[in-house]
């Protein structure tokens, strides 16, 4: 299990063994913490005939290895994308008041939590303000607050903790990654499989290009507009969220704050660009990125234009 996860686990397995194995738990998670892993174990353990913590043997860990166990059931979008309906809660609703087929608890896996259409989270509400005898709904969520409040308080909520960079860089370098810059994993939300990635793919290389761009474009904007709006719309809120963190730097950097973790150009952006205009466009930059994040449809090259053709406007005045 990942470092990072064993003590949650750990917390886990000491409530399990003392009987308090709760009816509906609420899992929250940011992206690339591995809780896939975590939840697996989980499972394993309230499923397994023989220990809390999975023995892997029996006939019911051996089920669930083989993604066979009629005891087990997870509930997801039918589409990526999209909502998950009242109807499959409420087929979810009908399998937690059946037996168990292997004689113990049944296990209902609703992820991700806050797919669930308004509904749908009501007609959850109601079983599990009368939850069904060994049953337990484990709800998986990054965005806790798009989840209904009365659903939030009938579950008992367990949160992942990110690690600290160390922790992270410590990590990384047993998994054979090298020269691992704290920045880098900042960019990548402190979230360590997500920077994993980053470096196994070779992102570092798209990274300091954008950042690159994002310099000669502040040199020269006019000319050099068309050319970062297009390379910034290939992945938006991925090239977008790294200009959030360089901003933020250079914003610090006007402060007088310096941190081991700044991104590397963030001292030339905040040579170039003004305090109060660093401080308007990272306002801005931090809407577009929620708009892009939760809404579809938009135009992301008209957001992304405008919101760099404010740099231009205000080196104009």
């Amino acid at each position: 299990m990942y470092p990072w996860l064993i003590p949650v686990w750990q917390q886990w397995l000491e409530s399990v063994n003392h009987n308090r194995l709760s009816a509906s738990t609420l899992f929250v998670s940011e992206k690339g913490l591995g809780i896939e892993q975590l939840l697996k174990s989980v499972v394993k353990g309230i499923l397994c005939q023989n220990s809390s913590e999975g023995c892997g043997f029996c006939h019911s860990c051996q089920l669930l290895e083989s993604e066979s166990h009629p005891d087990f059931h997870s509930i997801r979008p039918e589409k990526e994308g999209k909502s998950i309906t009242v109807e499959q809660i409420r087929h979810a609703n009908r399998l937690a008041i059946e037996s168990s087929q292997l004689g113990g608890y049944r296990v209902i896996l609703i992820e991700p939590a806050e797919a669930m259409n308004e509904s749908a989270a009501n007609a959850l509400l109601k079983t599990l303000e009368e939850p069904a005898e060994k049953c337990c709904f484990l709800l998986v969520t990054n965005q806790m607050s798009r989840i209904l409040p009365t659903v939030l308080s009938r579950c008992r909520k367990v949160a992942l903790s990110t690690p600290d960079v160390r922790e992270t860089m410590s990590w990384l370098e047993q998994q054979g990654c090298e020269q691992v810059f704290p920045y880098v994993v900042k960019i990548n939300h402190y979230a360590p499989l997500e920077t994993y990635k980053f470096l196994q793919q070779n992102l570092a290389s798209e990274f300091s290009e954008t950042e690159a761009q994002f310099l000669s474009f502040l040199d020269k904007p006019v000319i050099q507009l068309t050319y970062l709006v297009q390379l910034l719309k290939s992945n938006p809120i991925r090239n977008l969220t790294w200009f959030w963190y360089s901003l933020t730097d250079a914003l610090k950097i006007h402060q007088g704050i310096h941190m081991p973790d700044f991104i590397p150009e963030s001292q030339e952006i905040a040579r170039k660009v003004s305090y109060a205009l660093l401080h308007r466009q990272l306002k801005a930059l931090t809407v577009v990125i929620h708009q892009l994040s939760s809404q579809t449809g938009l135009n992301d090259e008209l957001l992304i234009t405008n919101w760099l053709l404010n740099f231009i406007e205000d080196s104009c005045l």
